[in-house]
């Protein structure tokens, strides 16, 4: 009987242990928000419609102006097709035109996975970004003039493996490094 309460509880600690390291990663910062992005190019236009070069069709919460071409960088929350679309440093609301159950399964698989923040400040004298959750955040010295544009509020992705911030507004991208958690 004991030896069966041990083989019980043995178990229960394995699968316990291997659904952790089936487990995506835990976020370093509590001000950080799970979501897909993707890069692209604008393909039409139509008043509150846009075409990416990819195909995928897209209602916006206002009039854009711009030209076909323009980079674009899409936020999606979580798993759904909602979210925002940084054009020329403006942001808009968004969501797809049409779904379509395909679509939606495909598109979500090509898409970049990151988490979503707010710088709180920079501090340019020692190369430092520090994050909402109060996570400070090395930035590598080749990346430290492509920075110097970068200012506090400003929304930024910063990838799935910890090692790149993108700035949505500018389109930059810096390589970093955690120097201290939030937690």
């Amino acid at each position: 009987m004991k030896t069966k309460k041990i083989l019980l509880v043995f178990s229960f600690f394995f699968i316990v242990g291997l659904m952790s390291c089936a487990s995506k990663s835990t976020l370093i910062d509590s001000s950080m928000r799970e979501i897909r992005y993707i890069s692209g190019l604008i393909h039409k236009i139509d008043r509150k419609v846009v075409e990416l070069s990819d195909g995928s069709k897209w209602r916006l919460n206002r009039f854009l102006i711009t030209s076909n071409l323009s980079e674009v960088l899409i936020v999606l929350f979580e798993d759904r097709l909602q979210g925002f679309m940084y054009v020329n440093g403006n942001k808009y609301f968004l969501e797809p035109q049409t779904i379509s159950i395909d679509f939606d399964i495909d598109f979500l698989t090509r898409k970049s996975f990151g988490y979503l923040t707010i710088i709180k400040s920079i501090d340019m004298n020692v190369g430092t970004i520090t994050l909402f959750g109060d996570t400070e955040w090395r930035i590598s010295g080749y990346y430290q003039d492509v920075v110097k544009d970068w200012r506090a509020g400003t929304d930024i992705i910063i990838s799935d493996d910890f090692t790149w911030a993108i700035n949505l507004p500018t389109y930059t991208k810096a390589e970093i490094k955690l120097l201290t958690s939030g937690r």
